[in-house]
This record gives structure tokens, C-alpha cells and sequence, in this order.
């Protein structure tokens, strides 16, 4: 979204989400990796202690979408960034109509 800035010139401001195919995968993975870890607890609460790798799965779910996307929305972000900053900077202060340019 572009908005006039308090400095003449432009805002732009921009949102990064996940595509919807992958928060339709993610959504389905993690609903299953949740049930396997409440699975896990019943399985913990009976004396399995190898029941505890249930609970790695939701964790490791959760990282696998978010590690890799705050690093490339911190490139991205950095990259937009540094295309604005060489922008020409327009004259500030507005021209007096007839005067010359």
C-alpha cells in the first residue's frame, strides 16, 4: 500500500504472509502433529517414556514455517529497502507557479 509521507513524498508499506497453499498444508500437518502429541501424552501417561519424540513433531512444525520465513521477509525487507533509499529524493519545497524549473 502506497500513502502520502509526512516528508512529501511516499509510504509504502507491505504485509508478508505465507502462501495459501502452504497455510492449507501447514494447517493440516499441524492439526495431525497435534493429535500425535496429545497421543503421545496418553501414551507418556501410561509409562512410555519414548512418547516424549511425539511432542518434537508440532515444535519442528511450527519452526519449519517460521525460521525460514523471518529470514527471507528480513531479506526481502532489506532489499526493498535499499532500492527506495537510491530513489531521487523530489525537491521538497513546492515551485512557485510561473516560476522557472
Amino acid at each position: 500500500m502506497v500513502e502520502p509521507s509526512d516528508y512529501g513524498g511516499a509510504r509504502v508499506r507491505i504485509w508478508m504472509r505465507l502462501h495459501a497453499f502452504v497455510v492449507a498444508f501447514m494447517t493440516l500437518r499441524m492439526a495431525g502433529a497435534t493429535l500425535g502429541a496429545f497421543a503421545g501424552l496418553v501414551s507418556l501417561a501410561q509409562g512410555h517414556a519414548l512418547a516424549l519424540v511425539a511432542f518434537a513433531f508440532p515444535i519442528f512444525g511450527f519452526l519449519i514455517v517460521t525460521v525460514p520465513f523471518a529470514l527471507e521477509a528480513r531479506v526481502a525487507e532489506r532489499l526493498l529497502r535499499e532500492a527506495f533509499a537510491a530513489a531521487p529524493v523530489p525537491n521538497a519545497t513546492p515551485l512557485e507557479p510561473g516560476a522557472p524549473s
